[in-house]
């Protein structure tokens, strides 16, 4: 039996090494450092709605989504939510863990979903090592920051339906359908969902998309 527990455990530290591998910002890790951050992180099953961390809280750990997707969403004092990234298979959040910083934002599970939660501690035992990695990561926020920038654009310049389309298409990323309710869609445009719901509207009208309970599938975008 122990022998059995001791293959499973090999299987599942050797899956989590090819998932790292897959993280563009750690490219710079040879397999030996790899297998080092595998060894130390933990996989979590999260439900859609579980919470894994908060704004605010000790940032000690970068997530990496294996599957599913997670959101990160801010609540203002007001208590209006807002939904600022989506995040899928391979992508990471809480990068803040390297330097020992705050979390920015709450992270939630927006599916079924699994991701493999790596220690601040030994990612940073990783950049002593592997100077690069910390140059990737630099970029890996530059590019948040830019997208988040086109995001802002969009939100000044364009009208609600092109906005809808655009976060469509990110959120398609070649899917058939996703799975995301009018109230998650309208905090990511910055609208009420009665808004949110009549713009869809128009657009199942065009035959763009159609609009299922909790779901929407891509038609013509």
């Amino acid at each position: 039996m122990a022998q059995k527990d001791d293959k499973v455990r090999s299987m599942s530290r050797a899956e989590d090494k090819i998932a790292l591998a897959r993280v563009p910002w750690l490219a710079p890790l040879g397999a030996g450092a790899l297998g080092a951050l595998a060894a130390s992180a933990r996989r979590l099953s999260l439900s859609r709605g579980d919470v894994l961390w908060r704004r605010g809280q000790s940032a000690d750990a970068v997530a990496v989504i294996l599957r599913g997707r997670l959101d990160v969403v801010r609540v203002t004092a007001e208590g209006q939510r807002m939904l600022m990234r989506s995040l899928g298979p391979w992508e990471s959040a809480g990068l803040s863990a390297l330097s020992e910083l705050a979390y920015s934002a709450d992270l939630v599970s927006a599916a079924t979903s699994t991701v493999l939660l790596v220690p601040g501690r030994a990612l940073r035992d990783a950049i002593r090592l592997h100077p690069a990695v910390a140059l990737k990561a630099l970029a890996e926020l530059g590019e948040t920051v830019s997208r988040l920038s086109d995001e802002i654009e969009e939100l000044r310049f364009l009208d609600l339906d092109e906005r809808l389309v655009r976060v469509l298409r990110r959120r398609s990323q070649g899917l058939r359908e996703i799975q995301i309710t009018h109230e998650e869609l309208a905090q990511q445009v910055g609208a009420t969902r009665e808004n949110a719901s009549r713009a869809l509207k128009r657009l199942e009208r065009k035959g763009q998309i159609a609009c299922r309970r909790g779901r929407i599938e891509f038609l013509d975008l």
